[in-house]
């Protein structure tokens, strides 16, 4: 059953109940926000259409907010569908999310391993700390998942 349909489901039972006018906008009104279905869906339709550049389709990359040639976009391959579908990302926009990720994850790694490390000197601390700082303010800051910043850090 799809969300659609337990909120259907879910407005009959509240209407067979035979609860007041009043107690029934109530209760709709707690469930709606669980279950009502969402503006637009979260579908496809929520994507821009593809833009022909030079007589060739290109496509929107939701990480780099950039379009791209289909050449330079990451598909799945579904079953249930006879064609091929992209997810909307390019393989740009995938290598410099993965890099990114890659980067924070050694700068968390290394950072604890200083501090942890009974021989390190005060020069291998301190960068401990300033490593430790940066993962938290890319954290903080979600920088990881934000494009521009990647693009310009990590973009050979």
């Amino acid at each position: 059953m799809n969300k659609k349909q337990t909120w259907e489901n879910a407005q009959e039972i509240l209407e067979s109940l035979g609860l007041s006018k009043a107690k029934n906008e109530e209760a709709l009104k707690l469930f709606g926000a669980l279950l009502a279905p969402k503006v637009g869906g979260g579908g496809k339709g929520s994507r821009p259409l593809p833009k022909m550049i030079d007589g060739e389709a290109h496509y929107y990359c939701r990480y780099t907010a950039q379009y791209y040639p289909s050449s330079e976009m990451i598909y799945q391959n579904d079953d249930k569908r006879a064609k091929l579908e992209d997810k909307g990302y390019s393989k740009l926009g995938i290598s410099l999310w993965n890099k990114g990720q890659k980067y924070l994850k050694n700068l968390k790694t290394k950072s604890v391993e200083i501090a942890f490390d009974d021989e390190a000197t005060e020069e291998e601390m301190k960068e401990g700390i300033r490593m430790h700082k940066e993962a938290k303010h890319l954290a903080e800051h979600n920088l990881m998942n934000n494009a521009e910043y990647l693009v310009e850090n990590f973009s050979n």
